[in-house]
């Protein structure tokens, strides 16, 4: 199921597709691969140089994973039409917790560059959950284990 979020890049209206649309009821772990569709209402004026999106975690940082980022960014991109491009990256090492796409980012060639922010550019919420668990330590020893 595609979710649609309108956005206004450079006066010209995008939109922004999730392939499988991650929601809250998906979880992800860390090297998993995600991907969007950021289609434009027409081609860009000018050449793409980066173009991205963040996620941002939403709520209370978990104690146990201090130190961990709590956001991270997808940037590798391609042009799969004149007006859509794919927008795709792994899930790193970040804190266990849901996510929200918080930010698209446009880079012109050149220097030109947009930022749009949920809610304010774009309304529609996409969020993800990344879950991971670390085992507990049984024990810690200068002596081999026991089999």
């Amino acid at each position: 199921m595609l979710r649609k979020v309108a956005l206004l890049v450079l006066a010209a209206p995008v939109l922004l597709l999730a392939q499988g649309a991650p929601s809250i009821s998906q979880a992800f772990k860390p090297g998993d691969k995600i991907h969007y569709y950021v289609t434009f209402q027409k081609p860009i004026q000018g050449a793409v140089q980066g173009l991205g999106v963040m996620f941002s975690l939403q709520g209370e940082a978990p104690k146990n994973q201090q130190g961990l980022p709590n956001y991270w960014w997808i940037n590798r991109f391609h042009q799969i039409s004149q007006q859509a491009y794919e927008v795709e990256g792994d899930v790193p090492s970040v804190m266990t917790g849901t996510y929200r796409l918080q930010n698209v980012d446009l880079v012109l060639a050149g220097g030109g560059s947009r930022f749009y922010t949920y809610p304010t550019d774009f309304k529609d919420e996409f969020t993800l959950s990344v879950q991971f668990t670390f085992p507990e330590i049984i024990s810690v020893s200068s002596n081999p284990p026991n089999p």
